[in-house]
């Protein structure tokens, strides 16, 4: 079979589909083997990242390598931060890549600096994306970044009908807030989260 092989690895059914979008977009000669536990999304909620879950994590990412003859991973769930840093020391390399799914948003977040508007479909979501963010800014010298986050999926939750413009227009307000937030919205899709009202 033609194409780099590679293995997406997931912790929620919801993210089978907008991975395969990207790949098609983006990455088309990529043959995509994907593995799932969809428990993961659930036992965060219960346990945080503990030991055990590091060892899921690694469990999925060794069978990808052993057994799928997979040439690099992606996890696909951002809330899962450590646990995936676990699998890059443990597996990773320069042959074989071992990443997490808002790396490159996080760098171009870095990059731009200031008040960066940050959106959340999965709560758990919050420590691992604001520690990461943070921790990388500060290795670079990069001290006026500022996340302004806010959790969508409960913003959604506590409407009786769920419309498409509901999240959209809660973008807006935060697009407006911040002229530095566009150029990161403008190419990210929702992959973080807390509990920070409009002011």
């Amino acid at each position: 079979m033609n194409g780099v092989r590679v293995a997406a690895i997931h912790a929620m059914q919801a993210s089978n589909a907008p991975t395969a979008q990207a790949f098609k977009r983006v990455f088309p000669e990529a043959c995509v083997l994907n593995l799932m536990d969809d428990a993961l999304a659930k036992d965060v909620a219960v346990t945080g990242i503990d030991e055990a879950m590091h060892q899921r994590f690694e469990f999925l990412a060794r069978y990808a390598k052993d057994h799928g003859k997979v040439e690099g991973v992606l996890f696909t769930c951002s809330a899962f931060g450590s646990a995936i840093e676990h699998v890059q020391r443990q597996l990773g390399s320069p042959a074989f890549p071992i990443l997490k799914p808002n790396e490159a948003m996080q760098q171009e977040a870095v990059d731009l600096g200031g008040d960066i508007a940050v959106l959340s479909m999965f709560e758990p979501t919050l420590p691992s994306i604001e520690r990461e963010m943070l921790d990388m800014a500060r290795s670079q010298g990069k001290r006026d970044l500022k996340l302004h986050v806010s959790d969508v999926l409960n913003m959604v939750r506590a409407h009786s009908v769920l419309t498409p413009a509901l999240p959209f227009n809660y973008l807006q307000f935060w697009v407006h807030r911040s002229s530095t937030s566009r150029g990161l919205l403008r190419h990210s899709t929702p992959a973080m989260s807390t509990n920070v009202k409009p002011s």
